[in-house]
């Protein structure tokens, strides 16, 4: 019989997140590792560094080419994200 102050992990995780307002930070970690999912290897050999900050990914991309094709694929790239983590957290990239 279980006690009244037991409960699943996940419920705990989930609860301890709330308390400390911490899911948006593991939600943007997340989305930074679906950005390097979706991006690739070649993209991600062109970009010196990524961050999300008020659900705006920024990037700076060394290759005007890379720069283009991500400007064309915004919107997809931002859906496949957002899918990935669970959650609108990106709504817009910015290329630096």
């Amino acid at each position: 019989m279980k006690s009244s102050n037991e409960q699943k992990l996940g419920e705990a995780i989930k609860e301890l997140l709330e308390t400390y307002k911490l899911e948006g930070k593991l939600n943007e970690a997340k989305a930074l590792q679906a950005w390097e999912a979706t991006a690739g290897k070649i993209i991600l050999k062109y970009t010196k560094s990524a961050f999300i900050k008020n659900g705006k990914l920024f990037l700076r991309i060394e290759s005007s080419v890379i720069r283009n094709e991500i400007l064309f694929s915004r919107e997809k790239i931002i859906n496949e994200i957002n899918i990935s983590v669970g959650a609108e957290t990106v709504r817009e990239i910015v290329l630096l």
